[in-house]
This record gives structure tokens, C-alpha cells and sequence, in this order.
């Protein structure tokens, strides 16, 4: 289909990943999918963010944001989904 979004798209490959299996592991694991596509759109959104702090007086004082430690979080949360999947 044509009108089918990015995130259609994504959703269709990875209930392809499932078509080996069961109907039990189905349907343990078909929920793990829109976790998966959840955070991958929050990814994306935080990758737009900045990650690091720099104090304009010191350039060489710098921390990271709130966007950047959710990121790593979210990061391995979408990491280990796809290592179940």
C-alpha cells in the first residue's frame, strides 16, 4: 500500500520476525512490538535534543542534559527488546 507510514512499515517487519513461531511465543512477544515502535519514535525525538550543557563562561565546564540520560535509558530498554525479538 502507498498511504502505509514509516512506522506501518516498521510495525509490518517485525511481525514478520514472528511468523516462525507459535501462537504462544505470538503472543507473549506481539506486545514487545509496539513497546519497540514507541521507543523508537522517543529515540528519534531526544536524538534532536541537545546532549551536553556547555556554562558560556567556561567553555570547558560541560554536563549532560536531561535528554541525553533518558536517551541511554530508553536506549537500553529499545536494546534489549530487540535482543528478545
Amino acid at each position: 500500500m502507498k498511504n502505509e507510514t514509516v512506522e506501518d512499515q516498521r510495525k509490518q517487519a517485525l511481525e514478520r520476525i514472528l511468523k516462525a513461531y507459535d501462537d504462544d511465543v505470538k503472543n507473549i512477544i506481539l506486545p514487545m512490538i509496539e513497546d519497540v515502535l514507541f521507543l523508537e519514535q522517543q529515540l528519534k525525538y531526544l536524538r534532536a535534543l541537545p546532549f551536553i550543557r556547555v556554562n558560556p563562561q567556561n567553555r570547558s565546564q560541560q554536563k549532560p542534559t536531561p535528554a541525553s540520560k533518558q536517551y541511554k535509558e530508553l536506549l537500553q530498554q529499545y536494546n534489549n527488546c530487540i535482543k528478545i525479538l
